[in-house]
């Protein structure tokens, strides 16, 4: 109740108050479309990076084990209890030593990376259950009847993991929507 009461009050007092058409016309404005366009396309970027990075980091440490598999995955999940605020400018300052030919348009790619960085740990902890759960005696059947790589993930791995899959992305996604407003703040340029 504590959670869902102040989301009711707000919308009550949206609906009914007296400027709605005010609201209207303020969320109409360009400016706050640009934002929400913004947002959106840094947070879709953003996760389609993280998912390039983070879908073949559950692979490694979960399927075969390694000295120091388990320092791999502590290194992969620990940018995910990170300061929002500190990382970025970090981000920032090493891509503005790295790249300075991009000028101010560094903010960007910036944020990208930054969002990509915090969110592999999600899609490692929700992929990572589900490899694990792989059954190895199907990968050999595959194998043994003539499989290759590709195919072996295509038709063992991936209806496996699938489920795991989507939801990282849908969590990754709103992560991601969520820190890259907060990210914006520290990394676009001045």
């Amino acid at each position: 109740a504590s959670l869902v009461w102040p989301l009711v009050v707000t919308a009550h007092r949206a609906v009914t108050s007296a400027s709605i058409a005010g609201q209207a016309s303020m969320i109409a404005t360009n400016d706050i479309a640009k934002a929400a366009i913004t947002t959106l396309s840094l947070a879709a970027a953003g996760t389609a990076l993280t998912l390039l990075i983070g879908l073949p980091a559950p692979w490694a440490p979960h399927r075969r084990r390694w000295r120091g598999d388990r320092a791999v995955e502590v290194i992969l999940s620990a940018p995910f209890v990170l300061p929002t605020v500190v990382v970025p400018r970090a981000f920032l300052t090493l891509q503005r030593d790295a790249t300075p030919w991009l000028g101010r348009a560094h903010g960007i790619p910036a944020i990208v990376l930054v969002l990509a960085f915090f969110n592999v740990a999600v899609v490692l902890c929700t992929v990572a259950p589900a490899i694990d759960a792989l059954d190895e005696r199907l990968v050999a059947a595959a194998q043994t009847l003539g499989a290759g790589p590709a195919r072996v993930t295509r038709r063992v791995v991936w209806p496996t993991a699938r489920r795991a899959v989507a939801a990282s992305a849908a969590i990754t996604s709103c992560f991601a929507r969520l820190r890259s407003l907060s990210s914006s703040c520290w990394v676009e340029p001045a």
